[in-house]
């Protein structure tokens, strides 16, 4: 099984970008593979040095430029760190997501059990889905924007310095198709990205729930012989949800601490253009079309990592349904050890210096 398989639609757009190499790809179709990341790369960095020349060499003011320009330049520094934190850990996002996919989950006991993971992968795909759509609408808004209004000084998607005429059609057009192609390249990339660590999350959630079920199913039909041996498997069944739990906090601490960063910037700046722009205007909607994407991204990575501060009250109640009077004294010491370890309460990404929770969204909101 490719690791593609476990999560199909999010590393499409990881694939898409060109910084996501195929684990099964044919070594005689791995150079093309590298030339369309380089592209890629290329693409979104010959985005990025033209606007901070733009900036430098402009007589107008550096610190009005940079402002004017923030949006997009906390987008592009938010692109590069995500694609070197994946680049660096390719090999540990491999790792969680095989555990994620291992047999222990895929062996279902009951009905109940199928239907845990397959609510899953269906909210799965449509969080992937969804954010694809968003950023689609995104990409549309930015990149028609210099093309669908009167544009007497040949603007592009981003301010950027003359290398050519832009007076000149050729020039321009080919500046034009350059920002459109390093703007589409960023957003998949963002897109793909971060719709892992959301079905990470998810599917994380889900194993912690079938836990949940088994141990519930624990006074159902399991007799005195083989409750030590059932209530084992629940018991290497959970520790392996947390050490999944623990890699995926691990893997993603700085993206989300980065995440929030750029979107304090981003949110800040793009409500003061929204004060000067005339409304409905074509740089208008763009601008409300990005704040939403912007916003919509920041409340999923809240809400998502609120979801798993959930998995252990759920689990504690699932503990103490457990009849208890008629188990074995051993049995007994591992039930109690296991409502231990679920009476901590879970802070994902805590050592990113963010709470995930819809009240860090609010707190950047405001």
């Amino acid at each position: 099984m490719s690791v593609e398989s476990i999560f199909p639609t999010t590393f499409n757009y990881l694939i898409a970008s060109g910084f996501w190499l195929p684990t099964n790809l044919d070594d005689k179709f791995k150079p093309f593979y590298y030339v369309l990341g380089l592209f890629s790369w290329l693409s979104d960095i010959m985005l990025l040095i033209p606007m901070i020349m733009f900036a430098v060499l402009s007589e107008e003011s550096f610190s009005k430029l940079m402002i004017d320009n923030l949006f997009f330049l906390a987008t592009l520094l938010n692109w590069m760190a995500k694609t070197t934190y994946l680049l660096i850990r390719r090999s540990n996002v491999i790792d969680v997501a095989y555990k994620c996919g291992q047999k222990r989950w895929t062996r279902f006991r009951d009905e109940k059990e199928v239907e845990i993971i397959r609510e899953s992968k269906k909210s799965e795909n449509f969080i992937s889905r969804y954010c694809g759509t968003m950023v689609s609408a995104n990409i549309v808004s930015n990149v028609l924007r210099p093309v669908t209004s009167a544009n007497p000084e040949h603007k592009l998607i981003v301010d950027a310095y003359e290398f050519c005429d832009r007076s000149q059609p050729s020039c321009f057009w080919s500046c034009y198709i350059a920002q459109s192609v390093g703007f589409f390249f960023a957003a998949v990339f963002i897109v793909g990205y971060d719709c892992l660590l959301y079905n990470l999350i998810l599917r994380c959630s889900a194993h912690f729930a079938v836990v949940g079920h088994r141990m519930q199913r624990f006074r159902q039909g399991v007799t005195r012989v083989t409750e030590r041996r059932y209530y084992r498997d629940c018991f290497r069944d959970h520790q392996a949800a947390l050490i999944i739990l623990d890699d995926l906090c691990r893997i993603f601490a700085e993206t989300v601490f980065l995440q929030f960063c750029s979107s304090i910037l981003v949110i800040c700046t793009t409500v003061f253009f929204l004060s000067k722009q005339e409304p409905m205007s074509p740089d208008f909607v763009s601008t409300v079309v990005y704040l939403f994407c912007m916003l919509v991204q920041t409340f999923l990575y809240c809400w998502f990592g609120y979801k798993l501060t959930e998995i252990n009250p759920k689990m504690t109640d699932a503990i103490y349904q457990i009849d208890w009077v008629n188990l074995h004294n051993k049995t007994k010491k591992m039930i109690r050890f296991t409502l231990l370890m679920t009476s901590r309460k879970i802070e994902p990404f805590d050592n990113a210096f963010v709470s995930l929770s819809p009240v860090s969204f609010i707190n950047v909101r405001h």
